[in-house]
């Protein structure tokens, strides 16, 4: 009698247990399942339920390999066989897996191997806890000393490339100006000039590159206006080649056009001037004495297509990919001037016209660069 008192006692406890067991499996704030050692789902609890979005019936019908992201399974694999083989107990890491819907989550699993007796088959009690906030504010802290990063390295380059960009005209101002002071009885009419248009053209460099920084800087804060007017095309763009025509004496200026005379569209007539007075300018610059540049114009299907083209130094490889970055300058531009600033304000002027920019070069065969605007601008011709 008393053997089965003690064994009702025991029996109770062991049935007490089992019930705080259950209890604590279904209602774990983290995801707990067993699972056997060929992968699959041998008993889940509510919460890994939610977090892979099934019912407990569906997710007993999957394995761990068809919740876990591809790219994680190769890593569980390694171990599952280190467990198979007697070389660890236990493991823990971070991994993708794959919601019912198809989303991606993060977990941190912790995964403990379970020897069964010489009947019963070994398993893994797997936790597995949700850590996908944690990741993501991970993210938004790396981007967030990326964006930091970049930005110091903007401000660096921009220290050295004003420093550079203004230090040389105010230096041939002030020497200018210092001559004229000194000597002024002493100089001819004609020096006079010289050094007076000397003055005059270093502080319309230094204006442009102010108003440079500044347009560039309405771009980025997404202020640039945008101010869409009727233009006939050819007749502006074959202006501004000849009007360029009349200030540059080293390179010759081809305009080309296969549009009707009187095509009129809708451009911002100053953002469209500043593109291709800037491309323009970089090709005469970038040019060898004696050299062609060219601005074709032309329409293509549903585009208008502005190409500039010349036969200068070209762009090295290894600055293509950083030709539309603030203050980037290529490596072979040597003691030419230049901001580095052109190019960047150039594809927000293309950009606000719902145009793209794109370029081909060759190291000493010249570039072309090809501006696309989308002809549902076009208001009507004559």
């Amino acid at each position: 009698c008393q053997d089965i008192t003690e064994r009702l006692k025991i029996q109770e406890t062991i049935r007490r247990r089992d019930a705080q067991f259950r209890a604590i499996f279904e209602q774990a704030a983290v995801g707990i399942a067993r699972v056997s050692l060929g992968e699959d789902f041998l008993q889940v609890n509510q919460r890994i339920c939610q977090m892979l979005g099934y019912t407990n019936d569906e997710l007993l019908t999957k394995t761990v390999s068809e919740v876990t992201h591809p790219k994680e399974w190769e890593k569980d694999r390694e171990y599952l066989d280190r467990i198979l083989g007697g070389e660890i107990e236990r493991f823990s890491r971070e991994k993708r897996y794959l919601h019912k819907d198809g989303s991606v989550f993060w977990g941190k699993i912790t995964a403990s191997v379970v020897r069964g007796s010489s009947t019963d088959k070994d398993y893994l009690i797997a936790v597995v806890e949700d850590i996908s906030d944690r990741k993501k504010a991970e993210e938004e802290i790396r981007n967030a000393l990326a964006r930091e990063k970049e930005l110091n390295e903007l401000k660096s380059r921009f220290i050295s490339m004003t420093s550079h960009e203004f230090r040389t005209p105010l230096a041939v101002i002030s020497s200018s100006a210092g001559i004229m002071k000194t000597f002024n009885k002493k100089l001819t009419d004609e020096k006079r000039l010289t050094h007076l248009n000397t003055i005059e053209a270093y502080v319309k460099h230094t204006t442009r590159l102010l108003d440079d920084i500044l347009l560039l800087n309405k771009a980025e804060a997404g202020k640039m206006l945008f101010n869409p007017q009727p233009v006939k095309i050819v007749n502006f763009c074959a202006n501004l080649t000849q009007e360029m025509q009349t200030s540059t004496v080293d390179c010759t200026l081809v305009f080309t056009n296969n549009c009707p005379p009187e095509t009129k569209a809708e451009f911002d007539l100053k953002l469209l001037q500043q593109t291709l007075i800037n491309l323009l300018s970089n090709a005469i610059k970038y040019s060898p004495d004696g050299g062609e540049v060219g601005l074709d114009l032309s329409i293509s299907k549903d585009k208008f297509i502005f190409q500039v083209r010349d036969r200068g130094i070209g762009i090295p490889v290894e600055d293509q990919k950083h030709l539309f970055e603030p203050f980037h300058r290529a490596t072979n531009v040597e003691t030419i001037q230049g901001t580095g600033l052109g190019l960047v304000i150039i594809k927000k002027c293309v950009e606000l016209h719902g145009g793209e920019i794109s370029f081909t070069s060759k190291v000493g065969g010249g570039t072309t660069f090809t501006v696309t605007i989308p002809l549902v601008l076009v208001m009507g011709n004559g």
